[in-house]
């Protein structure tokens, strides 16, 4: 199998002579410190056009750089991954819905300025999100809801009603592939 470095990959020297190298595809998990003799043969394949797989093996933590994406398989197709990545975060087809049941809270906190006149939503109000969620769920792959307000849990009935609601519309649905 034949290697090559990544097309993402950043090199920078810093004051101390240090290689820092990181993959802007990959992410932080790819981040490796490059320094002292030892670490050269690793720089150097950094730089080639090309890698052979005996090449590899024949190099201390070389299988690093390839564990970290620093280094791919000549076949691998960086641009279609990145591609999928971005459109896996922009182009997301969940449902997402940000429910506020209660705007009470029971932290007391002295810098709160809030009244807290509302109680819990309303009925009616979760009928409506209900009805949304039916109507609107079989356009998307998936749901995610998230609490927010005061302190969610005073209204713990609230979410339990919406939740079960939820959970029995998304069983509906056919499984998504």
């Amino acid at each position: 199998m034949m290697y090559k470095p990544s097309l993402y990959n950043c090199i920078v020297q810093n004051s101390n002579n240090d290689y820092l190298v990181y993959n802007s595809c990959v992410g932080t998990k790819s981040f490796i410190k490059l320094s002292g003799e030892q670490d050269i043969k690793l720089h150097e394949l950094l730089l080639c056009d090309s890698i052979e797989e005996k090449e590899l093996a024949s190099i201390s933590k070389a299988n690093v750089l390839v564990e970290k994406g620093l280094i791919v398989p000549v076949e691998q197709d960086e641009r279609y991954k990145l591609k999928m990545i971005y459109n896996s975060l922009v182009n997301d087809s969940t449902l997402e819905l940000t429910l506020l049941p209660t705007e009470m809270c029971n932290f007391s906190c002295k810098y709160c300025y809030e009244s807290f006149q509302n109680g819990k939503m309303e009925n009616g109000v979760q009928d409506r999100i209900i009805s949304f969620v039916k109507k609107n769920i079989k356009k998307y792959t998936g749901l995610n809801v998230s609490w927010f307000g005061g302190e969610p849990l005073i209204a713990a009935d609230v979410i339990e009603n919406l939740s079960q609601s939820f959970t029995e519309k998304c069983n509906l649905l056919p499984d998504h592939d």
